[in-house]
């Protein structure tokens, strides 16, 4: 059944639901090609994904970051002259001046307690040339759903299609761990992992991906964020967009590389 879309005063969030139907087989990956990832990837195999209203697409196998960027891999970067510093304040259309300093309290970029979080207050351009200056990419869109459903799998989230809990870092986790009031230790949820061990796929910081969105202006974010209190959009098919120059505190990234 195709999700609700929905709007937010930062950004629109765009609900996409993808076939639960399992993909049509694909021949195998070779098992060297998997296991040529650089340290900090796993591989992601190759296959068919079917989504709802689209012709069957060929995902190949690729390397997919294992953890989401921290700020200390970003502040590397930027030591070494590869990237431009995260910003200490959210800025979105429409944002007051109190605004952009209540949100920025949740920027990770100054806070040396939060080297181990995810980098946030990054716009798309900034987590391109990230990835750019390690010789990687963002992942595409396609790539980074195929990861978060297992693949042929088709599942409701990484982990499966168990009811969200304690698998991710998400503000509705009070129900085991208490409310969240900012992004968490990358990997510090494992339950949520997906089947190759990846962490955060869902919650922790939404993740830019290379594609655009519905206009020209917007990126793709995908895999909710800390601050959402609903299970369903940090499900594996939800969808997220906004201006490739917007920055929060709930949007980070990771880095993929074609074998």
């Amino acid at each position: 059944m195709p999700r609700t879309r929905i709007s937010a005063v930062a950004f629109a969030l765009v609900l996409s639901a993808c076939s639960r139907t399992p993909a049509p087989a694909a021949a195998p990956t070779p098992a060297a090609a998997l296991s040529a990832c650089p340290p900090g990837k796993a591989a992601i195999p190759g296959g068919v994904f079917a989504k709802a209203g689209a012709a069957p697409a060929t995902v190949q196998a690729f390397c997919l970051d294992v953890i989401e960027v921290t700020v200390a891999d970003y502040a590397a970067c930027v030591k070494r002259g590869g990237c431009t510093p995260a910003f200490a304040t959210a800025d979105h259309p429409g944002i007051t001046d109190a605004q952009r300093a209540a949100a920025g309290k949740f920027c990770n970029e100054d806070k040396p307690d939060r080297q181990d979080h995810p980098v946030n207050c990054v716009d798309w351009s900034q987590a391109k040339a990230y990835c750019t200056s390690r010789g990687e990419r963002l992942p595409t869109d396609l790539e980074w759903e195929w990861a978060a459903r297992g693949e042929e799998r088709a599942t409701t989230y990484p982990w499966g299609d168990a009811a969200l809990a304690d698998q991710a870092c998400w503000n509705g986790g009070n129900v085991v761990s208490g409310a969240r009031r900012s992004t968490c230790r990358v990997a510090s949820h494992p339950l949520g992992d997906n089947p190759q061990g990846i962490h955060d796929l869902s919650g922790n910081v939404w993740e830019w991906v290379e594609d655009g969105g519905e206009t020209a202006d917007l990126r793709v974010h995908r895999g909710g964020s800390w601050a959402l209190q609903k299970p369903e959009l940090l499900a594996a098919d939800s969808r997220g967009q906004a201006e490739s120059t917007v920055r929060q505190s709930s949007v980070g990234f990771r880095c993929a590389k074609s074998f």
